[in-house]
């Protein structure tokens, strides 16, 4: 209603698409002349989108101080072979909470959160002495375990020019070890070692954060503060910090707005984008969403729950985004996960599992480089 105001010469038509499949729709449609003009596209989409050539690169329809603007080192994996193809809508990271009554119980303190990699490693040992888990993880997760992870480790999954991939370096095996060691000690649940998406659809659903028997939460967005308060309102937490091994990092993630190209008028397609990520509608949009706004600027104008706000702000200051996250995401999470299932249950060495997905990953990268040659 606002952007129509000062904008009555311009009708929005709004369609929604059910999240599954929405990627594969919005090609269709595309190849179909049918795309819509301005697409709500996570960053799941941009190897999907930048491979075949669909959005119309932002950085000169967007000015300069926006993309300056924006809340993160971002920049980086929102570009696609140079191009600069989404804005973020809102972002978030994922972090974790933990229990301050089950930490006193533990012998811990409660003022004390795991920061590093060997504090889980204690903790885990902690909380596996009175029989309870320290967290959990899922062997299919891409952003909250496999790339912050291995960013924590001091590595990349790919080189500088996406030729090579990275699981056969020492960052790789730390990251992957860190992870089978809590599955090997029952210092998480083993239903979240899973091969595939249909497998973890089947894993057990019991929350064992809301249930009391996990010292931290699982890795979320700063929705896991307000849904705590509503679901477990007799726990009382503290948030975690941003985990460090040999970097202190946290992989930022987001919603975006891209463009499609080839529209048929781009004047009023660039009025609304850049109506949407004008600073107050994206304090709306973080206020309804519950998640940081996309810009700075948009800070004054996002009314957060106080917990939301804290998370917010404790994580920012780590986070990252660049095309570790952003090409090959759901190709790198399907083709892993077996790897890292195998590798959590014992089935295999972490560097069997290693080199498994070192060669499966890399012969998916060499086909993909070939085709574009």
């Amino acid at each position: 209603e606002k952007f129509n105001a000062d904008n009555p010469d311009i009708t929005v038509n709004v369609e929604i698409l059910p999240w599954g499949g929405r990627r594969e729709a919005m090609l269709t449609a595309y190849a179909g002349g049918e795309a819509p003009d301005i697409a709500y596209v996570n960053i799941d989409t941009m190897s999907l989108f930048g491979t075949n050539g669909v959005l119309m690169p932002l950085q000169d329809m967007i000015p300069q101080e926006v993309w300056d603007d924006m809340s993160g080192n971002l920049t980086d994996g929102l570009t696609w072979e140079g191009d600069r193809l989404m804005y973020p809508a809102f972002i978030y990271f994922y972090g974790r909470l933990y229990n301050k009554g089950l930490f006193a119980e533990c012998g811990l303190d409660v003022d004390a959160p795991p920061a590093t990699w060997d504090d889980m490693r204690t903790y885990g040992a902690a909380a596996a002495a009175k029989e309870y888990f320290l967290t959990n993880l899922s062997t299919i997760a891409w952003d909250t375990e496999m790339i912050s992870s291995l960013w924590q480790a001091g590595g990349r999954l790919f080189n500088e020019d996406f030729t090579k991939v990275q699981l056969d370096t020492e960052a790789a095996f730390d990251s992957w070890s860190f992870e089978a060691d809590m599955f090997k000690n029952n210092w998480v649940p083993r239903e979240g070692a899973v091969g595939s998406e249909a497998e973890a659809g089947g894993a057990t659903a019991t929350d064992y954060w809301i249930t009391g028997k996990q010292l931290l939460s699982h890795a979320d967005t700063a929705l896991i503060t307000t849904n705590t308060k509503t679901q477990a309102p007799e726990i009382d937490f503290g948030l975690s910090p941003t985990l460090q091994h040999k970097r202190q990092v946290v992989l930022t993630t987001g919603a975006c707005w891209g463009v499609f190209k080839d529209r048929p008028a781009i004047d009023p397609v660039a009025k609304w984008l850049l109506w949407l990520i004008g600073p107050e509608p994206q304090g709306f949009y973080g206020s309804v969403t519950n998640n940081i706004p996309g810009r700075l600027a948009a800070m004054s104008y996002w009314e957060a729950d106080e917990t939301i706000r804290a998370f917010g702000e404790l994580h920012l200051p780590y986070g990252e985004l660049n095309g570790d996250a952003t090409h090959f995401w759901q190709e790198g999470k399907v083709i892993c996960a077996p790897y890292r299932q195998a590798a959590a249950l014992g089935l295999s060495s972490v560097e069997e599992a290693l080199a498994g997905a070192q060669a499966e990953f890399q012969a998916e990268l060499d086909d993909y480089n070939a085709k574009q040659s």
